[in-house]
């Protein structure tokens, strides 16, 4: 059975500040950098729990919406799917296509 490549779009850094970093090491990078690692996390609940033990201030709204943005970082991605960078310190978009974990 084929499976589709699906699409993401991730934002390096809050304000563009890993961009570079990413795209001189051929990376997809979100940020979060106060997070720990998710290598262990399974679910959306294991991420949404991470968040709100990390970040205890969070409202849940706020909470679900990060654990949703790691969700598809850490858990939905696979290889072949492509990624969708749209920079902020230009005017440009980076692609690129997952090929590993």
């Amino acid at each position: 059975m084929n499976q589709q490549s699906k699409v993401y779009m991730v934002r390096a850094g809050g304000s563009g500040e890993d961009e570079e970093y990413a795209l001189e090491k051929g990376m997809a990078i979100i940020g979060y950098r106060d997070i720990p690692s998710l290598e262990a996390a399974k679910s959306y609940d294991d991420l949404y729990k991470i968040i709100t033990q990390t970040r205890p201030d969070n409202k849940p709204r706020a909470a679900g919406n990060r654990a949703g943005q790691l969700w598809a970082f850490a858990i939905a991605m696979k290889e072949g799917d492509i990624v969708v960078l749209p920079r902020k310190l230009t005017s440009q978009v980076a692609l690129g296509k997952v090929t590993g974990p």
